[in-house]
């Protein structure tokens, strides 16, 4: 347990904070590029029914 890995990449990995942040804020992008390309095609159902 003593030896260091010299190949360890803990120190570059996110904290879970970090990757939190990281994921809403990608959950959010997509939600807003979801509703704006989904728009037309909510119009396009509506007048169809």
């Amino acid at each position: 347990m003593g030896e260091t890995n010299k190949f360890d990449l803990s120190a570059f990995r996110p904290s879970k904070l970090e990757w939190e942040e990281a994921l809403a804020r990608a959950n959010r992008r997509a939600q807003e590029e979801a509703r704006d390309t989904n728009t037309l095609d909510y119009r396009m159902y509506a007048d169809e029914n």
